[in-house]
């Protein structure tokens, strides 16, 4: 047909059937937006996919493409598959956009933060397969999402005082309060992100104050302050004025905890965890599935042993930093294996 002058009626016959094949495998199947509809937790799944995507499926496509019309204009190849991978490319973007006009708040910057960082590594990708449009769109949503982080940065301090456990009273006996509890885990989380962070905030100057420090510590500096005034007011309607002097002992406390808390997990149940996620290019292979997920539970059975082996010879004096370990280790770790023990459960029934 293409030697007899029909080169555009098979190329669109091609491009109808390679397009809605694309989407329906990225949009359905792969991210399931449209059987789960728009979930904060499905930001994770969204950057696996865009990945898969761009790193796997979409360069060979192009390799298949290519191969069907290895004899024509290269120009007119490129357009035509553009077209091909153009609405589930759009769907991807506009899924990372959506969120990110989201209403605003300390949580869900972090979140943006990670499409920012996962549309930063793949730009090369778009630049390498696609035609200035498409390169043009994936720069234009991920710009967006930087000014988004950036405005939600520079208010980050409003927000996380602004939240309902900041008006209430003082413990009594001097405990933690819970105001603590969310301003460390923000400020905390802000530091962890600080490099990106930093890389949204290069268009602003330094601030001069001597020593060249970026808008980011100096941001961090701010919160910090409002952090110490908005205890120290607190701390005044103790009935007793010794829990004014004796308050800073558990806040130090908890924020030390806190802090050490997160590289323990980090380094040790975060990797149990880790044996449990399933690479989402296993699931473009449905016949592996099974074996994969049979081999990620005994590998998860063994490190979960291992861990517990080795941890329970540890010793922790303190009995209530004790409980919390382990109630932090329960709340990070049931969730995670209940729900893979159900996709296995899933899994098995289909495949009987």
């Amino acid at each position: 047909m293409v030697d007899s002058g029909f080169e555009k009626e098979c190329y669109e016959i091609y491009n109808s059937y390679r397009k809605e094949w694309l989407e329906d495998l990225l949009i359905n199947k792969l991210l399931a937006l449209r059987k789960m509809e728009f979930q904060d937790y499905m930001i994770g799944r969204w950057i696996k996919t865009s990945k898969v995507a761009l790193r796997i499926l979409f360069p060979s496509e192009r390799q298949l493409y290519d191969g069907v019309f290895s004899e024509f204009n290269s120009e007119s190849s490129d357009h035509y598959f553009s077209d091909v991978c153009h609405g589930a490319i759009i769907q991807l973007l506009n899924f990372a956009d959506s969120f990110a006009n989201r209403s605003p708040s300390p949580w869900r910057m972090f979140k943006i933060l990670n499409l920012f960082e996962t549309l930063c590594d793949l730009i090369h990708e778009f630049e390498s397969l696609f035609l200035d449009s498409l390169v043009n769109e994936a720069v234009k949503i991920k710009n967006r999402l930087g000014e988004i982080s950036k405005d939600i940065f520079m208010e980050f301090g409003n927000m996380i005082f602004l939240t309902p456990y900041v008006e209430l009273d003082c413990w009594a006996d001097g405990g933690v309060h819970p105001m603590t509890c969310e301003a460390t885990s923000s400020i905390v989380a802000a530091f962890w992100s600080r490099q990106n962070l930093e890389k949204i905030l290069q268009g602003y100057p330094l601030v001069v104050d001597g020593a060249g420090t970026s808008l980011f510590y100096s941001q961090m500096v701010l919160i910090m302050e409002q952090f110490e005034r908005k205890l120290e007011a607190k701390s005044k309607y103790y009935e007793d004025p010794a829990l004014e002097d004796w308050k800073p002992f558990g806040i130090i406390a908890f924020i030390q905890t806190r802090k050490f808390f997160e590289l323990y997990f980090r380094s040790s149940w975060n990797k149990v965890i880790d044996s449990l996620k399933i690479d989402i290019t296993e699931l473009v292979a449905p016949n592996s599935k099974a074996n994969s997920m049979k081999n990620k539970l005994s590998l998860f059975n063994h490190k979960f042993r291992e861990t517990c082996g080795i941890q329970s010879t540890w010793r922790v004096f303190d009995e209530q930093l004790r409980r919390q370990i382990i109630i932090s280790i329960e709340i990070s770790l049931f969730p995670a294996y209940e729900k893979f023990i159900s996709m296995v459960q899933c899994c098995w029934k289909k495949c009987q």
